[in-house]
């Protein structure tokens, strides 16, 4: 009895593990007319110098309150694309911080320091701030409170 108690677990390990795994779940659908298309209304596009082996990623809001992710790393490798939606009170708090001001001013002088990657903001397909260390930009108080608002939802929305 012992013995064929033994065969029978042998069998049952060796069967498993050549067992396929099993595929993988399927995301769920988003909720119904969260749909990304049209002009997003913010974009927030890390980018970098031509030239520049740095990642970059475009974080993308649209009217339904659907969002998309996709980056590439510094070997010009795609990640892999993510998707989301923005709903109720999340998707009211993004269509509130982006009607912001956006007004930005520039200092007569600033550092000589350099990056080659920078942050670019458009809001409804038009550019609205571009974040790079020692522009000597800066936006007005409003604008800024809404855009680290804003830059907070995306990376806790992608993950990013």
């Amino acid at each position: 009895m012992k013995i064929l108690a033994l065969a029978c677990l042998t069998l049952a390990c060796a069967t498993t593990a050549g067992a396929q795994p099993a595929p993988p779940a399927r995301k769920a659908p988003p909720p119904k007319g969260c749909v990304a298309r049209g002009t997003p209304i913010l974009e927030v596009d890390r980018k970098a110098d031509k030239g520049a082996k740095l990642a970059t990623s475009s974080f993308k809001i649209f009217e339904s309150g659907a969002w998309t992710y996709e980056s590439v790393d510094a070997e010009g490798k795609a990640g892999e694309p993510r998707r989301g939606c923005f709903a109720g009170d999340d998707l009211a708090k993004v269509k509130e911080d982006v009607k912001a001001p956006w007004k930005v001013t520039t200092a007569k002088f600033h550092c000589m320091a350099y990056s080659a990657s920078f942050v670019e903001y458009l809001v409804n397909g038009k550019l609205v701030y571009t974040a790079r260390v020692c522009s000597g930009q800066t936006l007005d108080d409003a604008s800024t409170k809404a855009l680290e608002d804003l830059d907070a939802r995306a990376k806790a929305a992608s993950g990013a």
